[in-house]
């Protein structure tokens, strides 16, 4: 098994570096997302900045408990983040039951079932702009 399927059947993403790209393009838009309502500023004038702008809105208002997500630059990843991109990720790849049962460990169980359709699209939104600015491992900047 890779380092990927590794993370995918389950274990912990502890640091940014052990993430593959997918991943780690859902941890720092999540991070871009936060630093952005923290700070009152607008979300980024690209569209996933605006997708994923309102789904940290979503998880923020109907976390079963405060959620711990880093600043942009932070190497480690928190568990939530690591939940969340794990979320995003099984719901892209169709893996819809994976996506509840991690949605699940934050949100409530009413506002989990309304993610997962909404982490699919985001998630297939976001290949989708790796993939027509020539990146095939699916990262993508939003800045």
């Amino acid at each position: 098994m890779s380092r990927h399927e590794d993370i995918r059947a389950g274990d912990a993403i502890t640091l940014l570096a052990s993430a593959d790209p997918f991943e780690v393009t859902i941890i720092q838009c999540l991070r871009a997302a936060h630093r952005a309502a923290t700070d009152g500023a607008p979300p980024p004038p690209c569209r996933l900045g605006r997708d994923f702008a309102e789904l940290h809105d979503i998880i923020v208002a109907h976390a079963l408990a405060p959620i711990d997500i880093r600043a942009l630059g932070a190497p480690a990843v928190s568990p939530d983040e690591a939940c969340l991109a794990r979320t995003l990720r099984a719901a892209t790849d169709g893996e819809r039951e994976e996506a509840l049962m991690a949605a699940f460990a934050l949100l409530r169980p009413d506002i989990a079932f309304l993610m997962v359709p909404l982490a699919q699209e985001l998630g297939l939104n976001l290949r989708r702009a790796a993939l027509s600015r020539g990146h095939g491992s699916g990262a993508v900047r939003l800045h």
